[in-house]
């Protein structure tokens, strides 16, 4: 991993302090980092081109009628994707991230209509099923963030026709042991069960410096996934 660094901030330190974090030392992390917009200005450092793509992508696809699209942003942190997603025509627009610090920050910028305070993993959130025609997620599959079986929530909240867009490092597939011969496995296995159709997938050059991302677009086609969850890796993962 290129480590992108600032006097206060590595990515690379982020990301392996994150390997030896329990979920609650992880949540109060982020809920510090949040503080006094230092996440907004680490994040400006490296570079917002992930969320850029992500948003975009969305926008391609409702390349009309972006105001009575329902759009949820998954691993909000304190909006930037959301803040894009508003400058590129969406309105109806909710967050969810376990992060009270996160949320705390994001509501001051009048974005989003709801913000859940959860964590996207195994379990069912209080989001209703069906409820969105299009779900971003930049930068959510990380280390010691979202599990793979995040991937069943969202596609329950997101409606048959709806889009999922993810954006992504790519390295975080072999790097990261969650998603190591599991994730990329199981969105495979969505494509060949007819849980949702590939409709993009493309690698970004440079998504931060010396590391490509990932963009996935995926069309949503059931309502719940069919097929049984993953067995978690560890014991911080609800599955019920």
């Amino acid at each position: 991993m290129g480590d992108l660094s600032t006097d206060s901030f590595s990515l690379k330190t982020a990301f392996e302090e994150r390997k030896q974090m329990k979920r609650d030392e992880v949540i109060n992390a982020f809920d510090q980092w949040a503080k006094d917009g230092k996440y907004e200005k680490d994040m400006s450092f490296i570079g917002n081109k992930g969320v850029d793509i992500v948003t975009r992508a969305a926008s391609d696809h409702f390349s009309t009628n972006k105001d009575v699209v329902s759009v949820i942003d998954i691993a909000a942190g304190t909006g930037l994707a959301s803040q894009a997603l508003l400058k590129l025509g969406f309105s109806i627009i909710d967050g969810i991230d376990p992060s009270q610090g996160m949320k705390d920050e994001a509501m001051k910028k009048n974005i989003y209509r709801d913000y859940v305070v959860d964590f996207v993993d195994g379990h069912k959130t209080v989001l209703e099923t069906d409820k969105y025609d299009c779900s971003v997620v930049s930068g959510g599959f990380s280390q010691s963030l979202m599990p793979c079986n995040a991937l069943y929530e969202i596609v329950r909240i997101v409606k048959p026709g709806g889009v999922i867009c993810i954006e992504m490092i790519e390295s975080n597939l072999v790097r990261v042991e969650e998603f190591v011969n599991r994730l990329e496995p199981l969105w495979n296995t969505f494509i060949e069960k007819g849980v949702w159709k590939l409709l993009r997938k493309e690698k970004i050059p440079d998504l931060v410096i010396g590391e490509t991302g990932l963009l996935m677009v995926f069309e949503v086609l059931v309502s719940e996934v069919p097929i049984p969850q993953l067995p978690p890796l560890n014991n911080n993962e609800r599955t019920t």
